[in-house]
């Protein structure tokens, strides 16, 4: 009755989700017997069959994949196959590892078989313990079990039998057999920017239809916000799996994966990782040691799947508490020290007789077991104070490729779970793996940023970030960064006539303002750069065109550290066009302009501003701006402290008509703020975490906001008013016809805010979560109160209405 259950089991537990929920359930109910969930350890017996001279020329070519014809026995059947070498770095070891391809029978592929002659691992069992572990703790994984190989009535030794990663794999674990199946092959495939797809990648299924699936998630991986990866990663993978994952080969101390040696599996709009070739996990780091948080080797780049996971509190949360799970139910002592057991009972007599290893006795061969056993006993432990005490994860800033003048390093700051002080070293070198003293360049500091002001000779440098608190290190993602010194191109001070600067001869370095005269044309092609020394800028009386492209955008950065110390444009008159300009710490002034088109444009810890005359102001003035994003990456915001709005505001405009449309500002305080404009238009935009107010219209006619989300604002999200700038004698009226259409506010402040003898229509708006949804009052005496008719809204929140203003609701 007891085997007919095990027997039942085991064939429930074919399904790895099953086996997850189920393991999840009986761990939760006992956590000492965890035999019934692992499958009995078999050995099995192979006769091959081929003519000796095709066998001595494969050994002997063993880096090809030369397949040669043979007959395989196995339980009295006899099969037709080819067999070559398989491996990577293991080819060249006495005891090859064997790849065994079936004929054809009836137009299918019957099957494929590897044997893992597993020279390396003088206990045998490492890769087989880590996948039926794997299997066991419900993640997907390959099957394994032992066999004894003979070739041409020869003992070859014993090998372990490996399933193949194919459609069978998929088949047999219930997966669809049409999803993709990416392999991971080379060192490299590290999902990060650098990996060279054809190269580093192996399609296993629909090897016909492309790799356009892992090309985008891999460009997502890398670009996607530090605040929407964990939703990314629950979108696009399944969670629970990718957790599990993840922690089981913490666990098992697999570090010979991520940069290659695994598996990415993707159908029905999700994404798997699979592990493979595990011979290189339990004890074999004991050397290094092993480091939960490293996913990568000295000579390959960090891979961004996995290090933006540990960068993720939620995410390492989770992972750690499945580590605990795990070290509970089935990697627990209690589960694998019998299985360990099992197994030298069951391999004794083969390895004893296999004369191609590298074990020199069975004495020798028990130790090896001995220590594998140590490691289960004292993995947890381990794994505890490295989170207790080893400072926690941290990123690098990115820097532009090439750099001529001084370079400022930017990084997050790692934290000791101590509480111990964090010191960084910054590391650079044009040795690749930072081993040569000669070449290498280190600088300390407390803080996490560095302006790197040493002159270096022109060439290739790497550089990365280490934090220690004293005792224990830990590098920073990405620990593989580049740039190039390069001569910077300098433009001359004055420019009278056309200037045009080039990708091919950028970057340009500006040492003092420059002054492009009334007569000059400043043109700036796709992909140039332009470094500007502090507090240099560009004054033009003339024209600019700045012509960036989605792919190769115009650079233009600041190397100063302070915020205040900005890169500045100013644009006085005539017609401009600027596109995909993304400018690093930067402002842009703008007086008596005719036309300014600005589109794509992303300016990072700076304002925008447009600023006629305030009381000679052009009604001509015309400027679009679309499709374009202002943040302030750096800007912090404390309740109790004031703000000086002068430092960072976004779009100022005073007069004109403008269109701003599908634009994001990001904690930009008056995000678009409009004075004594007319007809004009603000749509599709998104405004973010605004400080103080997301839109400020002040004495302006004729404006539609219409299908904006303003989100998050500290005082209100859109304010409508006259101007008050001057004194009461000079000041310039209410706002008039203002109308609110399609907009979302949610979690301000104040949604809508009307005052000052101004009126606004609100049509088909949508509040919740803010403190005030609307209100109308009057903010200054004698000024007046504000008038608002509102009809098709959905409102919840509260509606202040004083006794100078009125609200109507239309039906």
């Amino acid at each position: 009755m007891l085997l007919s259950l095990k027997e039942n089991i085991c064939k429930f537990m074919i399904n790895p989700l099953f086996r997850f929920i189920f393991i999840l359930l009986i761990f939760s109910a006992c956590d000492t017997d965890n035999s019934i969930y692992y499958s009995q350890p078999v050995l099995e017996e192979y006769h091959i069959l081929c003519n000796p001279d095709s066998l001595n020329y494969i050994y002997t070519n063993y880096k090809d994949n030369t397949y040669i014809p043979i007959q395989i026995v196995s339980n009295g059947d006899t099969s037709k196959a080819r067999m070559r070498i398989r491996g990577d770095s293991s080819r060249k070891d006495a005891k090859k590892s064997l790849k065994v391809r079936f004929l054809k029978r009836f137009g299918k592929l019957e099957k494929v078989l590897n044997f893992n002659a597993e020279f390396s691992d003088k206990s045998y069992i490492r890769q087989y313990l880590s996948s039926q572990i794997m299997r066991a703790s419900g993640q997907n994984c390959f099957q394994t079990s032992f066999a004894k190989l003979f070739i041409n009535g020869e003992y070859f030794g014993l090998y372990l039998k490996v399933e193949n990663m194919d459609a069978d794999f998929l088949k047999n674990t219930l997966m669809d057999e049409n999803g993709n199946l990416y392999k991971a092959t080379k060192d490299g495939a590290c999902m990060s920017i650098f990996d060279n797809l054809e190269n580093d990648w192996e399609k296993k299924t629909n090897i016909d239809e492309g790799m356009e699936d892992l090309k985008q998630l891999i460009a997502n991986v890398n670009s996607v916000a530090d605040s929407k990866y964990l939703s990314f990663i629950q979108k696009n993978f399944n969670y629970v799996s990718f957790v599990n994952m993840l922690a089981l080969n913490i666990y098992l101390a697999n570090g010979s994966t991520y940069y290659h040696n695994y598996y990415l599996y993707h159908a029905e709009e999700k994404w798997e990782l699979l592990p493979w070739d595990m011979d290189k996990t339990l004890s074999y780091y004991d050397w290094m040691p092993y480091q939960y948080h490293r996913t990568s080797s000295e000579w390959e780049s960090d891979n961004p799947l996995i290090e933006r996971a540990f960068l993720n509190p939620q995410m390492f949360a989770d992972v750690k508490n499945r580590i605990d799970e795990l070290s509970r139910t089935s990697v627990s002592p209690n589960a694998i020290l019998p299985i360990i057991d099992e197994l030298e009972f069951l391999l004794e007599s083969s390895v004893a007789k296999d004369s191609t290893d590298q074990i020199n006795s069975i004495s020798q061969w028990k130790e090896f077991l001995e220590k594998e056993r140590k490691f289960f006993k004292s993995r947890n432990r381990k794994l505890k104070a490295q989170f207790a005490t080893w400072p926690s994860s941290f990123a690098v800033k990115t820097i532009e490729r090439k750099v001529c003048d001084e370079i400022l390093f930017e990084w997050t700051t790692s934290k000791s779970p101590k509480g111990k002080k964090i010191s960084y070293t910054l590391f650079v070198s044009s040795d690749f793996l930072f081993k040569d003293s000669l070449k290498l360049v280190t600088k300390y500091t407390n803080d996490t940023t560095l302006l790197f002001a040493e002159k270096l000779p022109s060439g290739k440098y790497y550089w990365k970030v280490t934090a220690t608190d004293g005792e224990f290190f830990i590098d920073g993602f990405n620990s593989k960064n580049v740039f190039e010194i390069v001569k910077c191109n300098s433009i001359p001070t004055t420019i009278s006539n056309t200037l045009t600067l080039t990708k091919q001869f950028s970057p340009y370095l500006v040492s003092e303002n420059i002054n492009v005269t009334k007569t000059g044309k400043l043109i700036i092609e796709q992909g140039s750069s332009v470094y500007f020394k502090r507090y240099s800028g560009i004054m033009v009386r003339g024209i600019i065109s700045i012509l960036g492209s989605a792919e190769n955008p115009v650079i233009f950065r600041s190397n100063i550290k302070k915020l205040e110390s900005f890169t500045q444009i100013y644009l006085y008159g005539n017609s401009h066009n600027i596109k995909h300009l993304k400018m690093i710490k930067g402002k842009i002034y703008a007086e008596y302009c005719e036309m300014l088109y600005i589109e794509d444009v992303e300016i990072q810890c700076g304002i925008a501003t447009w600023y006629p005359d305030y009381k000679d102001y052009s009604p001509s003035i015309f400027m679009k701006f679309t499709n374009s994003k202002i943040k302030n990456t750096h800007l912090y915001v404390s309740k109790d402290v004031p703000l000086d709005l002068s430092v960072v505001e976004g779009i100022v405009a005073i007069g004109g008509t403008h269109k701003i449309s599908t634009c994001t500002f990001r904690k930009i305080p008056d995000a678009v703020e409009l004075t004594i404009s007319k007809n004009s238009i603000i749509s599709y935009c998104q405004i973010l975490n605004s400080p103080d107010d997301g839109i400020d219209i002040n004495a302006c006619e004729n404006i539609l906001i219409i299908n904006n989300k303003i989100t998050n604002s500290r005082d209100k999200g859109i304010s409508v008013g006259g101007d008050q700038s001057f004194d009461v004698e000079n000041k310039i009226g209410p706002s008039k016809n203002i109308i609110l259409k399609n907009n979302i506010f949610s979690k301000n402040y104040i949604g809508v805010s009307v005052k000052d003898s101004s009126s606004v229509e609100i049509d088909s708006c949508f509040f919740y979560d803010n403190s005030i949804s609307v209100e109308a009052v009057e903010k200054f005496e004698n000024v007046g109160g504000g008038f608002i008719n509102i009809k098709n809204c959905i409102i919840k929140g509260k509606i202040k209405e004083d006794r100078f203003s009125k609200i109507i609701f239309i039906d």
